[in-house]
């Protein structure tokens, strides 16, 4: 027999043995998924220790962005924490905060973050055209690049254009092997990720230096060698 918990407003993921995954066998609570309930009330939202913690500001969707992807990593990092306390209910609510947390935002915010709502610093991801996957190492609101690196990508032809998040990844190397040596990130458009926790694990000489690897729930959180890295969000390393 084995312990169910409810991880989800309709799933409950049993405890009491491990789960064969597509990299072997995955610990107790299972993958990491946060994904966004659209179905839950602000009211629910608010019970418990949720509270109001947005502020006025976050009307403006660059500070709601930053303001929901830093978040979601602290989230993560509790919830990570938990986990491996084996404090399994403490885990489930974090992870329902989680799935919850857009909204807490206004809703014309609430709709800004949705696309992705499940991209931030520590998950894996694949490119929808190319295929190649990779780990997210920093969010930007919309794209920092510069007037010529948008023309030669041809920015202005996605659905969103550079009006979009866009977001520095640490790609797995053995999907982009003709990558030159000194290139070590690209920056891709919210409109070309998607979510793959299939990806992990992240093949890069960086990832062990960036993040902790969190084998049971097949993701990774930042550790504070992330915020060195600034060299490499700029141009000749996307």
């Amino acid at each position: 027999a084995c312990t169910r918990v409810q991880v989800g407003p309709s799933n409950s993921q049993c405890l009491g043995r491990p789960r064969a995954g597509r990299h072997g066998t995955r610990g107790r609570f299972g993958r990491l998924s946060v994904r966004a309930n659209a179905d839950v009330g602000e009211a629910q939202v608010r019970e418990g220790s949720a509270g109001n913690w947005v502020e006025e500001a976050s009307l403006e969707f660059h500070t709601a962005f930053d303001k929901y992807k830093a978040k979601m990593v602290q989230l993560k990092k509790q919830l990570v924490g938990e986990v491996r306390l084996e404090r399994y209910n403490a885990a489930n609510k974090l992870k329902e905060r989680m799935r919850t947390l857009m909204h807490e935002f206004p809703e014309p915010v609430q709709r800004d973050l949705q696309n992705g709502g499940e991209l931030f610093v520590g998950q894996t991801v694949r490119h929808k055209q190319y295929g190649y996957r990779g780990v997210v190492l920093k969010c930007d609101a919309t794209c920092k690049a510069d007037d010529q690196w948008m023309l030669l990508r041809r920015v202005s032809t996605l659905p969103r254009g550079a009006e979009q998040p866009f977001y520095h990844i640490l790609f797995h190397k053995a999907d982009r092997p003709n990558a030159q040596p000194a290139v070590q990130t690209t920056y891709i458009a919210e409109d070309l990720l998607e979510l793959d926790p299939l990806a992990f694990p992240i093949e890069h000489e960086l990832v062990t230096q960036i993040f902790t690897e969190v084998a049971d729930l097949e993701t990774y959180v930042p550790n504070d060698t992330l915020d060195t890295m600034k060299d490499y969000w700029h141009e000749g390393l996307y």
